[in-house]
């Protein structure tokens, strides 16, 4: 938080004056209402396009990276029938991320960046897994978008990449990134089969 006091502040000004000893008297109006409310709230997965022309020329195929400061050497886009599995790789290890297809596909990664963190200090130490909830789509015949959703967490990452020939640019952004509207602190990732 950028001003944790001042949350501090409302917690003693408003949440710890209202606590009481006794139990609130029941309200069946209120749990119906909140009811209703738990059970509209969702995340919906990616919409779009279920395929593109573009799948078949670059799925299962390695794309080398040209050298970035993530450390990343290798790339790849497996398509299946109802989703895609992405994977990094770097000298020591293999991260891959199930993608649904219109659906979320949840898993756990360890790759490194991942998720991103409020607090300073960077990203977790590498070997951190992370529960996450994927969702893929085509924005256009060029371009493959994943939303990766750290459900443990308030967080989530928008990773495209972009396909052009045999040639692969692998953008990110962090849902903080997004919410001040800056660039993500990760440079693109960019690589060819």
């Amino acid at each position: 938080s950028r001003d944790l006091q001042g949350e501090l502040d409302l917690v003693w000004a408003h949440l710890l004056p209202a606590m009481q000893p006794d139990a609130l008297p029941r309200d069946r109006q209120a749990e119906a209402r909140l009811d209703q409310r738990l059970a509209s709230l969702a995340l919906p997965p990616l919409q779009g396009l279920a395929s593109s022309p573009m799948a078949g020329s670059i799925s299962g195929k390695e794309f080398t990276l040209e050298d970035n400061l993530s450390g990343f050497k290798s790339a790849s886009l497996t398509f299946e029938s109802d989703g895609a599995r992405f994977s990094l790789s770097d000298a020591t290890s293999r991260y891959s991320i199930p993608c649904g297809l219109g659906r979320w596909q949840r898993s756990e990664t360890a790759m490194p960046g991942m998720p991103p963190r409020l607090i300073s200090g960077g990203a977790p130490p590498k070997g951190t897994p992370a529960r996450v909830a994927a969702s893929g789509r085509w924005a256009d015949p060029n371009t493959w978008e994943m939303l990766l959703r750290y459900y443990e967490t308030p967080h989530h990452d928008k990773v495209t990449c972009q396909f052009e020939g045999a040639t692969v640019r692998i953008s990110f952004l962090s849902s903080i990134a997004e919410m001040h509207g800056v660039k993500d602190g990760r440079p693109p990732l960019e690589g060819k089969i």
